[in-house]
């Protein structure tokens, strides 16, 4: 069985994880096509901070609630700071209006065990990782780039759904999604050498084999969500570079940041 399975419906591309399908739980991950918006955010751009227009972002979010077959009114969102903070969703995240939403919290992770809320996190190369917990039918969802990667926010992802929802690590299913991969994630010093101090070299997280050091998040995350106690084969990777695949995907690095924003979402059925 495939980690990820790429589908379209209506028109709309986007990929699923059949680890977690039981029929409690739906997910996604969007790619660059179905919807609306034009040029270089062309076309299932999800954000309204790239300069697309709000009624195309909407009708995008309106496409996708289509797909998923869900309240367009429970999609839950926050601002993303690249940081580690995880934040019990309530009814002030809802909202998915014309313009930026007003006064979101800021954290790159959030859980919920509301039935019919979907948890939505934006991403043009970050890594989205999903959790799903079918003991106590939880689900959780962080953006995690490098800065969140290096300060754990998966394994606190995890941590949070154990304190307010009783979940167990063993329990977990989790999934990466497509994500800059080792081959295009050259950085400098300052970041390689964060990762050197977070991770074991066997974790093998920075690569030296090209001109300058490349970072995987893939196996970091592979990495932090061991550690905190999920199993290897509960964990699903898309094994998908968006930098590779920027035909598919928004990827921040092959554009310098000129493109839109896809996302990952997870939803509790009703």
């Amino acid at each position: 069985m495939e980690d990820f399975i790429k589908k379209t419906r209506n028109g709309v591309e986007y990929y699923t994880i059949p680890l977690f399908n039981n029929g409690k739980v739906k997910t996604a991950f969007t790619t660059r096509h179905g919807g609306v918006s034009e040029g270089h955010l062309a076309t299932m751009n999800m954000s309204y901070t790239r300069g697309d227009a709000g009624e195309n972002v909407y009708e995008n979010y309106m496409r996708l609630a289509g797909v998923l077959e869900a309240n367009p009114e429970k999609f839950a969102f926050s601002y993303q700071i690249h940081e580690d903070n995880v934040h019990i969703v309530d009814e002030n995240n809802f909202g998915i209006g014309y313009g930026v939403i007003p006064d979101l919290v800021k954290a790159d992770a959030l859980i919920t065990n509301q039935k019919g809320v979907t948890l939505v996190k934006h991403s043009a190369d970050c890594a989205i990782v999903y959790f799903y917990d079918p003991k106590n039918n939880a689900i959780g969802l962080a953006h995690s780039g490098w800065r969140s990667t290096v300060m754990n926010i998966a394994a606190k992802t995890a941590k949070k759904m154990s304190e307010v929802y009783g979940t167990k690590p063993e329990d977990l299913l989790c999934a990466v999604s497509p994500t800059i991969m080792e081959c295009c994630f050259e950085v400098g010093s300052e970041v390689s050498e964060k990762f050197e101090e977070v991770f074991a070299k066997e974790d093998s997280t920075v690569s030296y084999s090209y001109e300058k050091p490349h970072v995987n998040l893939v196996n970091a995350l592979k990495t932090q969500l061991m550690k905190a106690g999920v199993k290897e084969e509960n964990i699903a990777f898309a094994n998908l570079c968006s930098c590779c695949n920027s035909e598919e995907f928004f990827s921040h690095r092959k554009t310098g940041g000129r493109c839109g924003l896809s996302v990952g979402v997870i939803s509790l059925a009703d």
